[in-house]
């Protein structure tokens, strides 16, 4: 991002002199944006990508394919942010545009089904979003469109696993891997997500070494500090604390923390609940003071203007389950509770937020009633299908029952 920010300052230099430009301050506030997405900057890159867009609107036609990538900007920004309504409605936008400007079978229109049913996917809307993707799927059908089939595919075996269908998705998985070419920055990066997908599938079987194979075999594609990588240490920082090794895991979440400090500003999102998951591991090792101490610069950080919308809803979540393993659930619930009040990004998530809240809520000595209720809350939201958090489930009833 830093070397894109200088071009884009040097080409601004450049425009001075030429006088007004419209079409190249257009572009140039498209890449502006870009840029500050890549940098976790979501507000600004907001602002640009919607001065951008009131300028395309101004100056094409409203099925331009250039008004369809201006959109597209829009919804990925939303998208990386979590507004997945306003995602959703942008991509849609592109795809109306695409279909009029390049016929319904055209492999861009394709693409932007494929962005429709990311939005889709974000929203808990599966069966829309399979439709899209297979609409994606009957386009695609030639070699050189293997890579954004396997794209899409993927897609479907991640609807898959959010449904909690995990054999499926892990059979999908593998048949998806084992497809792909051996080589290319893009399989790479495909490869990785499919691995990382796959380690979410064992992770939430409770299978923690194979996900921290699978974990280990994606960062060996990254080199060191790509933005790639800050998602795969988290993964795996999650799965050796599981396995009880918290010196390594600590070691993991410093990871994520040091490419995300390269690759967004301090306040993001992604670096507050980067830095909140170590301050966790710190707290599970026994760390009590140092964990406190990082919680600090985590709240401080954000500060009154701490993030109140999806996007921290996570955040809010990682912060709450510091509290709780410092000792102080009144803390916990205060924070879990503000996670509860927002839109929460997945049906993981939020059978992850009930069974802490009722963890939190045997800690607090609440009352046998608060108890059970929040356990059934807990047991609503989790359901059958997850293996490791019915366990968790289970022992949250055999401690009720040791109290009673």
């Amino acid at each position: 991002p830093e070397a894109g920010l200088a071009w884009a300052d040097a080409a601004e230099a450049s425009l001075a002199g030429l006088g007004e430009h419209v079409e190249l301050q257009t572009a140039l506030g498209s890449i502006r944006g870009q840029i500050a997405l890549n940098q976790g900057n979501y507000a600004l890159a907001s602002e640009l990508a919607a001065e951008a867009l009131a300028r395309r609107r101004a100056q094409v036609s409203a099925y331009h394919p250039k008004l369809a990538n201006a959109l597209l900007l829009v919804g990925n920004i939303a998208y990386r942010a979590q507004r997945n309504a306003e995602a959703g409605a942008a991509y849609r936008e592109a795809l109306s545009i695409r279909e009029q400007t390049f016929g319904p079978k055209h492999p861009q229109t394709a693409v932007a089904h494929n962005n429709v049913a990311l939005a889709l996917m974000a929203e808990g809307d599966y069966a829309d979003a399979q439709t899209h993707l297979a609409a994606a799927l009957r386009i695609w059908d030639t070699d050189e469109d293997a890579l954004d089939i396997a794209r899409a595919q993927l897609n479907v075996q991640l609807i898959a696993l959010a449904q909690g269908e995990f054999s499926k998705a892990e059979l999908g998985l593998q048949a998806l891997l084992e497809g792909l070419p051996l080589a290319g920055a893009s399989v790479d990066q495909l490869r990785s997500h499919g691995l990382n997908a796959l380690a979410d599938v064992w992770i939430e079987q409770g299978r923690w070494g194979d996900a921290r194979q699978g974990l280990e075999r994606s960062l060996a594609l990254w080199e060191a500090k790509h933005p790639e990588r800050m998602g795969v240490h988290y993964r795996l920082g999650r799965v050796l604390e599981h396995q009880g090794e918290f010196a390594a895991a600590r070691a993991q979440f410093e990871q994520t923390i040091a490419v995300a400090s390269q690759n967004y500003e301090e306040a993001s999102v992604t670096l507050l609940g980067a830095r909140s998951a170590l301050a966790g591991s710190v707290a599970a090792a026994g760390d009590t003071l140092a964990a406190r101490k990082m919680l600090e610069v985590v709240v401080g950080t954000g500060g009154p203007a701490f993030p109140q919308d999806v996007a921290a809803a996570s955040v809010h979540m990682e912060v709450g389950r510091v509290w709780l393993r410092l000792g102080q659930p009144e803390q916990a619930r205060e924070w879990l509770g503000r996670a509860a009040a927002e839109p929460r990004p997945s049906a993981r998530f939020e059978a992850e937020l009930a069974v802490l809240r009722a963890e939190v809520e045997l800690a607090r000595g609440a009352s046998k009633a608060q108890a059970l209720a929040a356990l059934a809350h807990a047991d609503n939201s989790v359901g059958q299908s997850r293996p490791r958090y019915r366990a968790r489930l289970a022992a949250l009833v055999q401690a009720l029952r040791g109290g009673v």
